[in-house]
């Protein structure tokens, strides 16, 4: 990083004095709470731009625009500081200044929010090169963070116990997953996608979400004497499932312990979710060794009813596949779960199934009849997961 940026970085940044903070071993790793996240919002590629507002100080009010220089643009605009040939660069239109981002960029707003196109972000803006994209990385507390989660996972008209259920869960499973990350370098702690969790910022903050999350401050699951990594879903169709069925050897063995397959009566008569889709037999060229289906059979199901094993038999050969990786290769939002049955047509098959994501832990329509029908958020938790204790580490 050149002296220029870190100049600009001290006159615009504030960074405020932190006390002594509670320590808290997590899965091996030592936190300290409460927990400051890095949260990877998204790669940009070389013919986007960024737009970074917000950040004012000592009244006036600096804009960022970030772009990518190429070799022509570079030379045309006569950027001497940009160590690479080409390479993103950050304009300040207040003083015409030019900030290369050799390595990375950290920037935070006086008032606590800075804007990158218009989407609002608590906490610190890190802007990290990643070879020709530019990596959005949001700095945030854990309590920030899950308010601005409460509308992407679920939705704050949600009933009031299934908010606060789901922001336990969520505060579980984002302390659980840090702590296994940490173990190894890494640029950012969590994505803000469903690989992780949905986060997209302050902007979908409300003021009930805030009181709420605030509510359960602190509060996590705990499963043998270690916070679990709390798996939710949308709708398990009235069936939960276990993990090692969706993840297979990639599932932790603490989780894999944890829960249980067993029907969910809730989202049984409340929220079926029942939905069908029509594969037709070209479906199979999806599998180099497969081609032109001739066969699709269900070989086995899991614990928690969902598919575990199909058979594919096509014009080039026959493949076993787990139902887990036929959704995948499908695509999760075609495919919205394994718990389907088939149904053989002339050249095709109808897929008829219940539930929409993995099954695993928390059903969130679940979670919001049990509240409507008077149910605690600690009630919702023990019921979705029974392994698990409720405790308070800070």
């Amino acid at each position: 990083m050149s002296r220029g940026i870190v100049i600009y970085l001290c006159f615009l940044c504030v960074i405020s004095s932190v006390s002594a903070k509670q320590s808290l071993t997590v899965r091996g790793s030592d936190l300290q709470l409460p927990l400051k996240l890095k949260v990877k919002i998204k790669d940009y590629d070389p013919t986007q731009q960024l737009v970074v507002s917000g950040l004012t100080g000592k009244g006036k009010n600096p804009e960022l625009v970030c772009r990518f220089y190429d070799k022509f643009m570079k030379a045309f605009v006569g950027i001497r500081d940009l160590i690479v040939p080409e390479g993103w660069v950050c304009e300040d239109k207040l003083s015409g200044n030019f900030y290369p981002i050799n390595q990375n960029l950290t920037l935070a707003a006086v008032d606590g929010k800075a804007n990158v196109n218009s989407h609002a972000y608590r906490g610190q803006i890190q802007l990290v090169r990643n070879g020709r994209k530019l990596m959005l990385i949001n700095q945030v507390d854990i309590e920030d963070y899950l308010v601005g989660l409460v509308n992407k996972e679920i939705n704050s008209k949600f009933p009031e116990e299934a908010i606060k259920a789901q922001a336990i869960a969520a505060r579980s499973y984002a302390m659980a997953t840090v702590a296994d990350r940490r173990k190894k370098t890494r640029i950012y702690d969590l994505l803000g996608t469903e690989e992780d969790q949905v986060y997209q910022g302050a902007s979908y903050e409300d003021k009930k979400a805030r009181r709420l999350v605030e509510l359960t401050r602190g509060e996590v699951l705990y499963s043998k004497d270690d916070i679990l990594k709390a798996y939710y879903h949308a709708a398990s169709g009235g069936h939960s499932e276990e993990p090692q069925n969706v993840w297979l050897d990639r599932a932790n063995p603490v989780e894999s312990a944890a829960y249980i397959a067993m029907p969910s009566p809730f989202d049984e008569k409340y929220a079926p979710t029942r939905w069908s889709i029509t594969l037709s037999a070209s479906i199979g060229d999806k599998w180099s060794d497969v081609g032109r289906l001739k066969e699709m059979r269900i070989l086995e199901r899991s614990r928690g009813l969902r598919v575990k094993k199909l058979l594919l038999v096509g014009d080039r050969g026959r493949k076993v596949i787990g139902g887990a990786e036929f959704r995948r290769m499908i695509g999760n939002r075609w495919l919205k779960s394994t718990l389907f049955y088939l149904k053989r047509n002339e050249n095709s098959w109808t897929l008829e199934g219940k539930g929409f994501g993995h099954g695993v832990g928390m059903s969130q329509l679940g979670a919001k009849f049990m509240a409507k029908n008077g149910r605690s958020a600690e009630e919702i938790l023990t019921f979705y997961y029974p392994k698990a204790k409720l405790q308070k580490v800070y």
